[in-house]
């Protein structure tokens, strides 16, 4: 079933033809006829004059009518030949991103705004199922490799329009949606973020206003320290962060962890741009806090639950300058610890992330530098 946008799509769609601007002209003409009849017979008549048709009778003028289709005629013409061209002249990018799920390429570009389906389409296709072997990340290389192209085609893209947003959607694993997030955190960019709808099976574009979330956020650390070690952040949005799952990992050297919760953890959460900037804000101002209290920290262990456009955001308020290492781990409830596999990044040392191969407490802890 079409939506009212489709509708909207649709008749803006006939604005770029050329028959759009010959009907303004048509109706232009007829409403000017019908203001001022005596004028318009004048002319046929001065024409008729030098032919045996004979001559026309002028009729009673109707002002308002004739200046309601002229006004029409004139928004057509006006339409056709100066709006509908610099739409069409317009780019809209799209960022596919994916290897969890199966959609078609270009998905997204059906449930743009209805401004932007207009204009001119392009996708940048991020997709790892190729490097997934039964759910397992076998080839990591090729998947980061991958998400290290993206700046750079992008630049290519946006070359012919710098202004040109960027649609961002897909059902990639978390660690991968935060490392593209953090390869693509230059404000330069226009990003607009979209998450699948489960009910509609449409992807819904995160924006408008909408209440806030409520969030809570604690470190159970009150104490400030120089000592070097980590620090845990865990931020539980559409499911609760469990500490024992973490702890299967027997981390070390850590001075502190963080929370970021919602109240009432569940999915579909988020529904709009300032919910995201609102978990995002909270981020960005705990690990400034964690930065005050433990200025030597070394790095950071994030673990997250939560749509896959937040996750991207949160991504992008990483400071390469300001933040040490973060590892981003990926949650599975099959695998054995629970958090099997990370990315690791902004790390100077390295300057493109690693993958992590992690064991239960005890075991070991396999860091991979891609090639």
């Amino acid at each position: 079933m079409k939506s009212v946008d489709d509708y909207i799509e649709i008749a803006l769609r006939l604005t770029f033809r050329s028959i759009t601007g010959k009907v303004g002209y048509c109706l232009a003409i007829a409403g000017l006829y019908l203001i001022s009849p005596p004028i318009v017979i004048d002319l046929i008549n001065l024409f008729l004059a030098k032919t045996s048709f004979g001559q026309l009778s002028a009729s009673e003028p109707m002002p308002v009518t004739g200046t309601s289709i002229v006004s029409f005629g004139t928004l057509l013409i006006l339409v056709n030949h100066f709006w509908a061209p610099r739409q069409q002249n317009r780019e809209v990018i799209g960022i596919r991103h994916n290897s969890l799920g199966s959609f078609p390429q270009e998905a997204v570009q059906k449930d743009l705004p209805v401004l932007q389906r207009l204009a001119a389409y392009r996708e940048i296709d991020v997709d790892h199922s190729d490097s997934y072997t039964k759910g397992v990340l076998d080839d990591h290389e090729t998947a980061i490799r991958r998400l290290d192209r993206v700046p750079h085609q992008l630049s290519g893209f946006l070359s012919s329009g710098a202004d040109s947003p960027i649609a961002y959607y897909g059902l990639p694993h978390v660690p991968l949606a935060f490392y593209l997030g953090y390869l693509l955190s230059d404000s330069k960019y226009r990003v607009d973020l979209y998450d699948l709808n489960n009910d509609s099976g449409r992807w819904d574009q995160l924006s408008g206003i909408t209440r806030a979330i409520d969030l809570f956020t604690k470190i159970d650390c009150v104490e400030s320290s120089d000592a070097s070690g980590d620090v845990v952040v865990a931020i539980g949005i559409s499911y609760p962060i469990h500490p024992t799952e973490i702890a299967e990992l027997g981390l070390s050297s850590i001075l502190a962890t963080a929370e970021i919760n919602a109240r009432q953890p569940t999915r579909q959460l988020i529904t709009s741009h300032d919910q995201i900037a609102q978990v995002c804000t909270e981020f960005r101002k705990t690990l400034e806090v964690i930065k005050n209290k433990f200025p030597n920290r070394r790095r950071i262990h994030v673990f997250y639950a939560g749509p896959v456009s937040l996750s991207f955001a949160l991504g992008r308020c990483i400071s390469e300058r300001i933040d040490p290492e973060i590892i981003v781990y990926n949650y599975s409830s099959q695998s054995i610890p629970k958090y099997a596999w990370s990315l690791s990044f902004n790390n100077p040392d390295h300057p493109s992330a690693r993958f992590n191969a992690h064991h239960a407490a005890g075991g070991s802890h396999a860091p991979v530098q891609h090639a």
